[in-house]
């Protein structure tokens, strides 16, 4: 029907900008990825005994950034596997990898959770930005949404493990009335951020 919107599903959390200067690239790295990781790209990413793993917030996790990347369920922690398909016709010591394979080295990719790097992401799904949200020292819960295993911002919720994210403002490109997926700007929590 013209002129009616339908809800979105949540999206990826994505690295938006870089506060000290404008046009710059937020700080990416690659860093160990645990074994039988299976998180999705955009997502809070925390070290556990070195390696990679998606957030849970069961507890106060420091979370080392945001995914850039699919988890690559690897069979052993950061170590990489080889992509091959098959080995080529009469070169049984060749691969074939196929185009566009993901890069398997152990590794995963993401944005650091710093002081500079803004990240946004959706609003829990019927809530809507408002200026009254920035509230200096007011943290919004970052919740899993168990079905499309994406993230949101619950600002319903100020207290928890999961309340690490300070509002900035809405993410200019982002429709803003509580139907379809309103994104704002957000940085993690000094306390429970890796890198300062």
């Amino acid at each position: 029907m013209p002129g009616v919107l339908s809800p979105v599903a949540y999206e990826p959390i994505r690295a938006w900008r870089v506060l000290s200067q404008q046009g710059a690239l937020p700080a990416g790295f690659r860093f160990p990825e645990a074994a039988t990781q299976t998180f999705l790209l955009g997502v809070p990413l925390r070290f556990v005994s070195g390696y990679l793993q998606e957030c849970t917030f069961s507890a106060a996790d420091v979370v080392a950034g945001i995914s850039q990347e699919h988890a690559h369920n690897l069979a052993v922690a950061g170590t990489a596997q080889d992509l091959s398909e098959a080995a080529p016709q009469n070169q049984p010591s060749g691969i074939t990898t196929p185009i566009g394979a993901w890069i398997r080295d152990g590794n995963c990719g993401l944005w650091a959770a710093n002081g500079q790097t803004v990240f946004t992401a959706s609003l829990k799904a019927g809530q809507t930005y408002t200026a009254a949200l920035l509230v200096p020292g007011t943290y919004y819960a970052l919740v899993k949404d168990a079905t499309s295993g994406f993230w949101y911002i619950d600002n319903g919720t100020t207290a928890g493990n999961a309340a690490v994210c300070q509002l900035l403002g809405m993410d200019p490109t982002s429709p803003n009335d509580g139907v379809n997926g309103t994104r704002v700007q957000f940085q993690f929590k000094s306390s429970q951020r890796l890198f300062q």
